[in-house]
């Protein structure tokens, strides 16, 4: 009889009252024939009762959950939580979710399948979807993604990663723990964690024996909601600077496009000191202004064809 895999389930929580019950028993749900659990979550000091809801499922869960407590450090403390989550898992495995995020049933029984059948395999990818107030709204990976991720090539994907702002997340792998230990997937001194986390990946697997490969399911449940770290447009705006200006190439061309969305952002979202923080940003990046003016040239003329239309 074979002994089953071990998959630590890695958390970061900060403020996740409202989802933390439901994030735990998703992770819980996953335990039975395929593998067993170990669950450790780092709290960014909750200032809400996300603590207290954790350790009351603990006590009630037959599957280990470990939660450490800290002070609260912010958005500049997520990769260095993520390492050390890392170093303290001691699973076969190693996935990662947000404490405000869900698993879907099931999740890991095909990815394991696939460690089974390629010994070369050292990390697995898969989708998930976005949901708002309960409703799924889009899968996370487009078209594009899933066809980078499909061939299973690592030049390729590290090439992608390196020119554009990727969207692939971390709650959708399963990787060996071994292989995350030995690559240290995050920089510690970076606020990007997906981006950072598939750079290293591919660019570790370029010159490896070992592969990736990627399943077209989705295996997670992303929240949208106000409190999404995303959703700072100034926090967002650091994470992608620094993660360009060390990593890209076409640096430049990446910030300049990314500051073009955000003075649309910020109109959109009524928000005026960000729209004048990325003008001024604008004068240091002004290709910004060129890819600005093609976005409401496109407007324009989508609009005009509606009114066109309408009017014959």
């Amino acid at each position: 009889m074979h002994k089953k895999p071990v998959i630590s389930v890695l958390v970061l929580t900060f403020n996740h009252a409202q989802f933390i019950e439901s994030t735990l028993r998703s992770i819980v749900s996953q335990g039975g024939r395929c593998c067993d659990l170990e669950v450790i979550i780092i709290d960014d000091g909750s200032t809400d009762n996300t603590v207290q809801k954790i350790r009351n499922f603990s006590e009630q869960s037959k599957i280990s959950i470990n939660l450490v407590a800290k002070p609260h450090e912010g958005v500049a403390s997520i990769a260095g939580n993520f390492l050390d989550l890392i170093k303290m898992a001691s699973g076969d495995y190693i996935s990662f979710l947000a404490g405000d995020d869900q698993y879907t049933p099931n999740r890991f029984v095909q990815q394991l399948e696939c460690f089974n059948r390629d010994s070369n395999l050292v990390i697995s990818y898969a989708n998930g979807v976005n949901v708002v107030e309960g409703k799924v709204v889009a899968k996370l990976h487009n078209e594009e993604v899933e066809n980078l991720l499909l061939s299973s090539d690592p030049v390729v994907a590290y090439d992608y990663v390196t020119s554009c702002i990727p969207a692939i997340f971390i709650q959708g792998i399963l990787a060996k723990s071994t292989y995350l230990k030995k690559i240290q997937p995050f920089d510690r001194d970076l606020i990007a964690d997906d981006w950072v986390f598939n750079i290293k990946v591919f660019d570790d697997l370029k010159s490896s024996k070992y592969n990736f490969n990627y399943l077209s399911l989705c295996v997670f449940k992303r929240n949208i909601h106000a409190e999404n770290t995303s959703g700072n447009l100034l926090v967002h705006y650091r994470r992608i600077s620094q993660v360009a200006n060390r990593y890209c190439e076409n640096r430049r061309a990446i910030i300049s496009k990314r500051i073009c969305n955000l003075i649309i952002s910020s109109v959109l979202q009524r928000k005026f000191y960000e729209f004048t923080f990325f003008l001024k940003e604008s004068f240091f990046y002004p290709k910004s202004m060129f890819f600005l003016a093609k976005c409401i040239s496109c407007f324009i003329i989508r609009r005009s064809k509606k009114v066109f239309v309408v009017r014959s």
